[in-house]
């Protein structure tokens, strides 16, 4: 999503700019004024939990409870959540992610380094610029309200495994091994890179250098 802030001065990657009357930041999250950015606009997303559970797996009333059932913190999602293109894509409205809408698009499971190939090369819906998700990419998609598969509820995708599938992010302690997700659960973990598992590609919308690009031409994106 695309937060729009006004101001004299206003920071990009680390740089400021003086005198910009706008500029575009990606952000995981709902748009956020700048004040709202300094105060209670959190940059970690909501998990969807809304239930609590006692140490025996039981429901219970969240009041006191401290859970996250009860909180609710990080930013709340967008309505609607996701935005179907009609062309086998579809729109993260919370990340700005384009996801393939069917999850098999790129069918059953591979290595780790095909799984990489397979997306690098993909061209779809007009696009060549897919690749495998960020770890955390694949985990913003989780619903922690739900399993089978943890996606929130009335997703729009379409024969989304409930096994695991790879991310790019290798695993630093072990960089044979990679990370990704189930999606049964939302559990992370790593697995050795010639393990095969399942592929979903995703792109991103638009990249934050050529939306400063086009909101401030003196400032050309690199």
């Amino acid at each position: 999503m695309v937060i729009v802030f006004k101001g004299d001065q206003m920071v990009m990657k680390g740089i400021i700019y003086p005198g910009l009357a706008y500029i575009a930041v990606f952000f995981i999250g709902a748009v956020c004024t700048l004040s709202d950015l300094r105060a209670a606009c959190e940059p970690v997303i909501k998990t969807g939990q809304v239930n609590c559970y006692d140490q025996a797996g039981n429901r219970v009333d969240c009041d006191n409870t401290g859970q996250d059932g009860e909180h609710r913190t990080g930013m709340a999602w967008p309505r609607p959540r996701f935005t179907d293109y009609g062309d086998g894509t579809i729109l993260d409205n919370l990340t700005s992610l384009v996801w393939t809408k069917d999850a098999q698009h790129v069918n059953g499971t591979m290595t780790w380094a095909d799984a990489l190939a397979v997306c690098n090369n993909l061209d779809f819906a007009g696009h060549a610029d897919w690749r495998l998700p960020t770890v955390r990419e694949l985990l913003s998609l989780m619903d922690y309200e739900q399993h089978d598969p943890a996606l929130p509820q009335d997703h729009p995708f379409d024969h989304v495994q409930f096994i695991f599938y790879w991310s790019g992010t290798s695993y630093d302690a072990s960089p044979i091994n990679a990370w990704g997700v189930y999606l049964c659960n939302g559990y992370a973990f790593n697995y050795h890179k010639a393990t095969r598992a399942y592929v979903w590609p995703v792109r991103t919308a638009k990249r934050i250098d050529e939306a400063v690009s086009q909101m401030n031409p003196e400032h050309p994106s690199p």
